[in-house]
């Protein structure tokens, strides 16, 4: 079962679906560009990213966006990922790289 996260609150859900990593490429900035399959649908340019966050360091997968005419980036695909999921993503990326 997928948990959707908005706005603080956690919503139940059953999202089932497969992740596949197609192509990972670590970046200079040791952030990740990858590409990933969804149910049979190619998403392009998306990336894992770590920060160090209040002395912690966290992750977090960064979704495709494109630059709107107002001047802000606004995220074209997006679909929620539990815990379960999040990790074999990242046991999926490091396979790939």
């Amino acid at each position: 079962m997928a948990v959707a996260r908005k706005k603080g609150k956690e919503t139940n859900n059953t999202n089932t679906y497969t992740i596949e990593v197609s192509r990972a490429k670590e970046l200079d900035s040791g952030d990740i560009a990858l590409d990933l399959i969804v149910n049979g649908v190619s998403i392009y340019g998306a990336f894992y990213v770590t920060r160090e966050v209040d002395g912690k360091e966290t992750s977090f997968l960064s979704f495709p966006s494109r630059k709107g005419s107002d001047g802000k980036y606004y995220k074209y695909v997006y679909f929620p990922m539990n815990d379960a999921q999040l990790a074999q993503l990242e046991k999926d990326i490091e396979a790939a790289i």
